[in-house]
């Protein structure tokens, strides 16, 4: 698709959060909310307005707007690429491939300084079946929150269930905060997993290390894990994973005869999906060196320390939201939301080039 010439960081300002969006709903084309009101201008000259909307394959999606001026639509997907544009009035369009699109909706005004309203709503039938079940964004919320965390609900899911009913966070406002939530959680299994053996855990292992509920008693959301930081979790689990589980012999294969410096390279360009400088290889490491060898236990080139640098790596990717390990983890994430498949190698099925970053 061709990337849309006038997509600028001009555009990119005028996102906003969706205000409300019809969950399981068939809207009439008579049908809208409106969002702007009294809204006038130049003769010739365009408003505009940007939303973030995350659009599912099981779904189709009702986008309307109309108003007193000419209105237009244009779909745009999370890398700026065209996906449908010229919609004079209104839309209803499945995606072939679940994430966040961009929805401009603009209008022009005539004659010049006549007030007037424009207005808009949206609509998400899940299934594309045509049924108006009128689904709660709570629902959404609580699902979500259920798949990703794998924990009971508390007085934050409350909350948050709360918002998005309300419409003060959209349902995938919601989804993103619970995603933030497992950075400490469900993403330390998952990353730890990725690298130190190409792939996550199935349902039952991602289940075993994170669900307080389950079997093992040292699990992520356990009173073990409570007084470790976000990134002596990432530590801990690299060390036990890399030095003495499943991961020891491929990463042993791979790292056992590089030093720390050319390890952290490797490890950097496996994460990051970029290939770091040696200055910044330095900045990283030099202060940290005996750090992660306190957590290795074997010396300062010992496996155990190499694995406890990826394990400050993977903190520092998702503490940063940057690179090519967090972003697939967070479109599986997303994905896991409403159901995903376990298993899998992430960059493998999520990977894509704009997700390389070289820091």
């Amino acid at each position: 698709m061709p990337r849309n010439p006038y997509w600028t960081a001009q555009d990119a300002a005028k996102i906003q959060p969706l205000l409300k969006i019809a969950h399981d709903k068939v809207f009439a084309p008579s049908v809208y909310d409106f969002y702007e009101n009294d809204v006038q201008g130049e003769a010739g000259m365009t408003g505009a307005v940007v939303y973030r909307i995350y659009m599912r394959t099981d779904a189709s999606y009702w986008l309307g707007a109309k108003g007193d001026y000419s209105t237009s639509i244009s779909i745009y997907d999370s890398e700026g690429y065209l996906y449908d544009t010229g919609i004079s009035s209104q839309y209803n369009k499945t995606v072939d491939k679940a994430g966040y699109y961009y929805v401009s909706i603009s209008w022009r005004y005539v004659p010049a300084g006549t007030p007037g309203t424009v207005g808009w709503t949206f609509a998400e039938d899940f299934g594309d079946d045509g049924k108006d079940t009128g689904s709660p964004p709570s629902t959404t919320v609580s699902v979500a929150w259920a798949n990703i965390l794998r924990t009971p609900g508390d007085a934050t899911l409350l909350s948050l269930k709360a918002q998005t009913d309300a419409h003060v966070v959209s349902a995938p406002q919601g989804v993103d905060q619970i995603i933030k939530m497992a950075g400490a959680t469900t993403s330390v299994a998952t990353l730890s997993y990725q690298f130190f053996t190409g792939k996550i855990p199935g349902l039952a292992g991602i289940d075993y290390l994170v669900d307080p509920k389950g079997a093992n008693p040292n699990n992520l959301n356990s009173a073990y894990y409570q007084s470790f930081n976000l990134e002596n979790r990432y530590i801990n689990f690299a060390v036990n994973l890399g030095k003495l589980g499943e991961g020891k012999a491929t990463f042993a294969a791979k790292y056992g005869s590089l030093d720390l410096f050319d390890a952290t390279r490797e490890a950097y360009k496996t994460i990051f999906g970029g290939t770091p400088t040696d200055a910044k290889i330095h900045a990283l490491i030099d202060t940290r060196a005996d750090y992660f060898a306190s957590y290795g236990g074997d010396g300062a080139n010992g496996i155990g320390t190499k694995a406890a640098m990826v394990g400050w790596l993977l903190a520092e990717a998702v503490k940063a939201d940057v690179g090519m390990y967090a972003k697939v983890n967070d479109v599986f994430l997303v994905d896991l939301a409403d159901g995903a498949t376990f298993a899998v190698d992430l960059v493998g099925v999520y990977g894509r080039a704009v997700y390389e970053y070289a820091g």
